[in-house]
């Protein structure tokens, strides 16, 4: 999102504080559009992306793009005798950071609503230094032991945690999507 105000600092006119974002990425492309998010986000020079998430469509898009020389076929000697062939890939990376698959991606996340750019078709480039978990006072992994029935012989335990997710610099992730 590129609009509203954070700190008296607005987003739509200030790019330093925005994430990059690509969408509609052609097959062909993802490698290039990869580096240039890449790029964005080690701009600054608040280090670089330490987690890439990824949907089946775009670890589909990604894995096509690979060069002979980055696909590797390994063979090993049979115990009867021969070779076996493995032609799978165990993992894709990305100047040495893995592509997570997401499987939440392409179930939407148990949602009903379908979103305009589909979870299987995002990547998201996030550098984990720059994003917190900040609790609410008092809600920060409160124990909860309620009273059991007196007609049951059952413990309830429980730990709570209310807070938000944030950010400190935008500018050090990226959103990408094919199309």
């Amino acid at each position: 999102n590129l609009q509203g105000t954070v700190g008296g600092l607005s987003r739509a006119t200030n790019t330093y504080w925005r994430h990059y974002v690509k969408t509609g990425i052609a097959a062909g492309s993802v490698t290039n559009e990869l580096e240039l998010a890449y790029r964005a986000c080690i701009k600054r020079g608040m280090g670089r992306p330490n987690t890439i998430l990824v949907g089946a469509e775009f670890m589909d898009a990604y894995r096509k793009e690979a060069t002979p020389g980055a696909t590797r076929m390994v063979t090993t000697q049979s115990k009867v005798g021969g070779t076996d062939v493995d032609n799978s890939i165990n993992e894709l990376y990305f100047k040495g950071i893995p592509l997570q698959y997401c499987p939440e991606f392409d179930d939407n996340f148990g949602g009903a609503q379908t979103p305009t750019i589909s979870w299987s078709k995002r990547c998201y480039m996030l550098n984990l230094n720059h994003i917190q978990l900040r609790p609410i006072d008092g809600s920060d992994f409160v124990n909860r032991t309620p009273t059991r029935p007196a007609t049951q012989y059952i413990a309830y335990m429980a730990v709570l945690w209310r807070g938000a997710l944030t950010m400190n610099l935008p500018s050090a992730h990226a959103c990408l999507s094919v199309a």
